[in-house]
């Protein structure tokens, strides 16, 4: 019974500072969707698909510049790192070898950014969009860095609180270089770049502690083990996520991406919300439990309670997605809905993912990482170059759903090629026959051109999804029984 305590007692542990996180990544990401309003307004479909584009160029700089230290650092920090002062050199390491190579990179970038500009938005004429985008593109990376550190010491309250102010200086300047000043893409950008480099500074004396101005090959070598792996794997996870843009401004028009990016931003708040604290929280618990008797159940149980979340939140998002989109968005935007489902549920699919990936690492396996996500990217490519001309934004979010799928399969065959767990495949069954079971009735029952109505319906089928995970009685009696004395506390 003390063993079934303690692996809750991680458990719970595992999801205190997912909460935490959850405050501090949701306030990071949850900006552009509470800016929907303002965008919506001030920008059409088509400046909306462009600022999306280059948000995507910022999103590709971070994942090559940053080498992958920000993940590394945190399996180098916790499994070859004892001491204090190791930990300062190491997280010293860090910066001193990726800052100058950032620098000199988005330098040459600089020079060509014109060509760049033409390329990519076709128009020449927009160069200070790109020149705003590298800006913000090193500051990023300092800032990627250094909340890694506040996870490697698991200082997930200061994480939230820097996220705050974060999100307080970006919608304070995006609001008045938008609305006030009517910059349009211009005011975002500027508006953004300002407040992530206000957010730098405050960082500084907290990173400047933690650190120590020695450079170790020792440590760079171990952070280029993990770290260089991550790269090919985080460029095919860009291509899994945001390739399809580039799709759809190719075979279609920046107004279909600016629809596309719109409800695809609705469906990732699953990834916001859940999948992204998640992220942050469970390396550290992972590697924390490996030397446990029963870090296995705990790892089966994790992925079990990660998927029932996934799916209410997935099918929240589903069931209310028109609404939301309507409730934010001008009317021109309102057909964005359409792909809400399957971008919501493909993220709770990565999320299940990160649950199984733990004995890759343990294992030292992590170069068999890009296979599972290179193979599915490949895939993602190859279908939205088919389906995209046919079916544009619903044949990108299909082929998203799909590629995600493949994910899952992948990760859970490699991994227990080397480090078997037996997870909870019956409970997970019923979860998702209930899932799909709810989302039938959705399609067959709600179809009310009242507005109240849809919501009174939309209600009702969480309801039947919440008391139906009661009745197939996918909780355990000893699970059952701590939720009923949760209840009467």
């Amino acid at each position: 019974m003390n063993t079934k305590l303690s692996m809750f007692n991680q458990i719970k542990r595992l999801f205190k500072h997912s909460f935490i996180y959850l405050i501090g990544s949701a306030l990071q990401s949850l900006i552009g969707f509470v800016l929907i309003p303002v965008y919506t307004r001030y920008l059409s479909p088509a400046e909306y698909g462009q600022l999306e584009i280059l948000n995507t160029i910022l999103l590709i700089l971070n994942i090559v510049l940053s080498l992958g230290f920000a993940s590394a650092l945190l399996k180098v920090h916790e499994r070859d790192c004892q001491e204090k002062e190791e930990r300062r050199r190491l997280i010293g390491t860090m910066y001193i070898f990726v800052l100058p190579i950032a620098s000199a990179v988005t330098l040459l970038l600089a020079l060509g950014a014109k060509f760049f500009t033409g390329f990519v938005l076709e128009d020449a004429s927009s160069v200070s969009w790109l020149y705003l985008i590298l800006a913000t593109n090193l500051v990023v990376i300092f800032l990627n860095l250094s909340f890694s550190v506040l996870r490697s010491k698991e200082r997930s309250k200061t994480f939230t609180l820097l996220s705050l102010v974060k999100f307080t200086f970006i919608l304070a300047l995006n609001t008045f270089f938008v609305i006030k000043l009517q910059l349009g893409v211009m005011g975002i950008l500027l508006g953004n770049l300002i407040a992530q480099t206000i957010l730098a500074v405050i960082f500084l004396p907290t990173i400047l502690r933690s650190l120590k101005f020695t450079f170790s090959r020792k440590y760079l070598r171990k952070l280029s083990i993990f770290g260089l792996a991550v790269i090919p794997a985080s460029l095919a996870m860009w291509v899994m996520d945001l390739s399809d843009r580039y799709f759809l401004k190719y075979f279609t028009d920046f107004t279909e991406v600016g629809l596309y990016s719109l409800g695809y931003k609705v469906g990732f708040l699953v990834y916001i919300l859940l999948v992204y604290p998640f992220q942050l929280a469970w390396p550290k618990v992972s590697f924390a439990v490996a030397s446990r008797q029963d870090c296995k159940e705990i790892y089966a149980k994790t992925l079990t309670y990660f998927a029932l979340l996934g799916s209410l939140a997935a099918l929240g998002l589903s069931l209310f997605g028109a609404q939301i989109i309507k409730l934010f968005a001008d009317p021109e935007f309102h057909t964005a809905y359409q792909i809400i489902p399957l971008v919501a549920f493909s993220y709770v699919l990565y999320g299940l993912h990160f649950a199984l990936v733990p004995g890759l690492h343990l294992k030292e396996k992590s170069k068999y990482y890009p296979l599972m996500i290179g193979i599915p990217a490949g895939l993602n490519l190859l279908l939205n170059y088919f389906l995209v001309p046919l079916y544009g934004m619903q044949g990108a979010a299909v082929t998203t759903l799909i590629c995600f799928i493949l994910v899952v399969v992948l990760t859970y065959l490699i991994t227990q090629q080397f480090y078997r767990v037996r997870y909870e495949w019956g409970r997970l069954a019923k979860l998702m026959m209930l899932v799909l079971v709810v989302l039938a009735l959705k399609y067959y029952l709600n179809t009310s051109s009242l507005a109240w109505l849809d919501w009174l319906g939309n209600v009702l089928l969480l309801l039947v999804f919440v008391l139906g995970i009661w009745a197939i009685r996918f909780f355990t009696p000893e699970e059952r029984n701590k939720i009923r004395s949760i209840i009467r506390r």
